[in-house]
């Protein structure tokens, strides 16, 4: 028969050759390249990926991972130590020691190393001496008189070392070398010479043409642009500055247009020294609150203007009995005031004019009209007729006798001597006194002229 066996698969107690997880109890793979019954003992351990290491046969194999070396894993630096400038250290290569990496500070530097991450690492290049430091300063400052100091002692951070001079003059030359000592005058504090703050205590600008250490008292106060002044030297400028004129990006103070955008006016009370003073005024006849650098609230009631408003009512309304209204009273909004109808006429407002007010006091039966007929007429079952609806025209209705009786109107009254006539039997005085009292109406109402009757002279027979 052809028998087959694989002693890494197999893990029956019959099989004393097999390896009945010898591999996988340590994290290893399982190997055998001949399957044959008759070759026993011939599987081996495989090292897990990516930790390297020979095998042997029938048993665990050598394992050993490097985590500075190996970058293809979780756990390794991955050039972390390299980016740095450090050295990477495994002390346990075994392939189950994981996450025990650490950097080491490279020297001259000096350091405590950090495990699975990057080692605080210090150099004070003004201190070192050793030939392997390229970069420190070695006595450079020290032979010329001067002192060392280094900005960042960090390992990383080389030739940020400088000289600086003695008391009193200012360290004004290069990086990692000697410097060139000068004294600002306006810098300087601690000097006889020096300006002391005194132009910045005045918010002006101090300035030392010359900052050789040999010429002393020669600083002057400059105003601060966009002020504009004299200066005098060892002493405080002449400055002044207008933030509703001037219009330069450098003044963060000024007004730059802000009143003028609206139509407003600037005023700048103070203009020496004295900032972000400045206010918008309202332009005449509007009216308002000011505020402190910024846009002044500004009305204007166009009802309410009489002067200098060309744009106003001056009293349109009032002079025809109406009510004047100004919807929008900012001061930008023009010749949007309307005439309102008086209660309780009713009518269509106009912008800007008069509006066209009617009153029907036949109509109306509101309480605010005290001049309406409200049910006369209708209660002595006559007919109520206003022959002028103007708003003004009041107490002008009339009751008129309901056909076919006649009778004689009587203003803002009922109509009295009211008669009726049915099927001819009126006579003809009573027809003559319908036929008046209807000529009458149409007259009222305009459709008929009145007639006037010619005078004539008498004839002498």
């Amino acid at each position: 028969a052809s028998c087959t066996l694989d002693e890494c698969v197999e893990t029956s107690p019959a099989c004393t050759s097999c390896a009945r997880g010898t591999c996988a109890d340590v994290g290893q793979t399982c190997r055998e390249d001949d399957k044959d019954a008759d070759s026993l003992r011939d599987w081996y351990c495989v090292c897990p990926y990516p930790s390297v290491g020979p095998a042997t046969r029938a048993g665990v194999a050598s394992c050993t991972l490097d985590e500075c070396e190996e970058t293809d894993c979780n756990s390794c630096s991955k050039g972390t130590c390299v980016d740095w400038g450090q050295e990477c250290d495994d002390p346990n290569t075994n392939y189950a020691s994981l996450k025990d990496w650490e950097c080491l500070c490279a020297a001259p530097s000096v350091g405590v190393a950090r495990r699975f991450g990057k080692a605080s690492c210090t150099l004070d290049e003004c201190v070192e001496t050793s030939p392997a430091c390229t970069s420190c300063a070695r006595g450079t400052c020290a032979d010329a008189g001067q002192e060392c100091y280094e900005v960042d002692k960090d390992a990383n951070s080389l030739s940020d070392w400088w000289c600086l001079c003695p008391p009193f003059s200012d360290n004004t030359g290069m990086r990692a070398g000697v410097a060139s000592c000068t004294l600002d005058e306006c810098e300087e504090t601690d000097c006889n010479s020096c300006s002391k703050g005194t132009c910045v205590d005045w918010g002006q600008e101090c300035d030392d043409p010359n900052t050789d250490a040999a010429s002393l008292s020669d600083w002057t106060c400059v105003c601060p642009v966009p002020s504009v002044g004299e200066a005098r030297i060892g002493a405080v400028a002449s400055c002044t500055l207008d933030e509703c004129v001037e219009t330069s990006p450098a003044c963060t103070s000024c007004a730059r247009g802000t009143c003028a955008d609206v139509g407003q006016l600037c005023y700048d009370p103070n203009k020496r020294d004295s900032l972000s003073d400045w206010w918008c005024s309202c332009p005449y006849p509007s009216e308002g609150l000011k505020t402190r650098t910024g846009v002044a609230s500004c009305t204007l009631d166009e009802c309410e203007e009489m002067y200098d408003c060309t744009s106003c009512a001056k009293g349109t309304c009032a002079d025809v009995g109406q009510t004047c209204d100004d919807a929008n009273t900012n001061y930008d909004s023009r010749r949007d005031w309307k005439c309102l109808c008086p209660v309780p006429s009713v009518g269509v407002a106009r912008i800007g004019g008069v509006a066209s007010c009617t009153l029907d006091e036949c109509v109306e039966t509101s309480s605010d009209c005290t001049s309406c007929a409200r049910r006369t007429c209708a209660d002595a079952g006559q007919t109520c007729d206003d022959a002028n609806t103007n708003y003004d025209s009041l107490s002008d209705w009339t009751c008129t006798c309901a056909a076919p009786s006649v009778g004689v109107a009587t203003r803002a009254g009922v109509a009295s001597a009211c008669t009726s006539c049915a099927r001819g039997t009126c006579g003809a005085r009573s027809t003559s006194v319908w036929r008046r009292a209807r000529t009458a109406r149409a007259v009222r109402r305009g459709r008929v002229r009145r007639r006037t009757r010619r005078a004539t002279t008498p004839t002498r027979r």
